[in-house]
C-alpha cells in the first residue's frame, strides 16, 4: 500500500505542473484601500453566458480561457457596453476568475488590446480580469462598491463609430 501511495503521489507531483501554472497576487501597501489606478472599467452585472475556448499556447500546448458575457445593470469606470464580454482563465492556476451563469458580479478589469482580439475571436470591446483585480460576487463587494462609489468615474459607453 504505501508503494502504491509513493507511486501516485509521483505521478501527481510530475502531473499537476504541466495542468496548472503558478498564480499569485502582489499587493501593494496595507492602507485598507483597494487599488484601482490601473483598470480600465469596473461595472455590476450578471453573467447571461459562459463558453470556453482554446487556444494555441508557446509551447505548443493549448490554453482554456472563460469568455463571459455580462449583462450590466451598474457601472463605475470606463466605457462599458450594455452586454460586455469578459475573458479569463478558467483558474487551476492561471489565476483566472471563476465565473458561474445566473450570478452577479462586481468586475474590476482592464481593456482587451485591439491586436488580441482576432486571437479572442471577438471583434468588440472586451475585458480581461483575474482574481488579483478586486472581481468578486455581488454580494461579497460592499467595499469594493463602497469606494467605486466615491470614485465614481465612468461615461456613458460610446460604439467604435461614436468614438471616431
Amino acid at each position: 500500500m504505501f508503494r502504491v501511495l509513493v507511486g501516485l503521489i509521483t505521478a501527481l507531483t510530475a502531473i499537476i505542473p504541466m495542468i496548472a501554472e503558478p498564480c499569485s497576487c502582489i499587493t501593494i501597501g496595507s492602507s485598507g484601500e483597494i487599488y484601482l489606478g490601473s483598470y480600465e472599467a469596473a461595472f455590476k452585472g450578471k453573467v447571461v453566458s459562459v463558453r470556453w475556448i482554446s487556444l494555441p499556447h508557446d509551447d505548443g500546448s493549448n490554453r482554456l480561457l472563460q469568455a463571459v458575457a455580462i449583462e450590466v445593470s451598474e457601472f463605475w469606470m470606463g466605457q462599458v457596453p450594455p452586454v460586455t464580454v469578459v475573458f479569463s482563465g478558467i483558474g487551476a492556476g492561471d489565476c483566472g476568475f471563476p465565473f458561474e451563469l445566473g450570478n452577479t458580479y462586481v468586475v474590476v478589469a482592464k481593456r482587451v488590446p485591439k491586436e488580441y482580439r482576432k486571437t479572442l475571436h471577438t471583434n468588440r470591446d472586451a475585458f480581461w480580469t483575474d482574481i488579483c483585480t478586486h472581481t468578486s460576487i455581488a454580494e461579497d463587494a460592499a467595499e469594493l462598491v463602497s469606494q467605486l462609489n466615491a470614485s465614481k468615474k465612468s461615461t456613458r459607453y460610446q460604439t467604435f463609430e461614436e468614438q471616431h
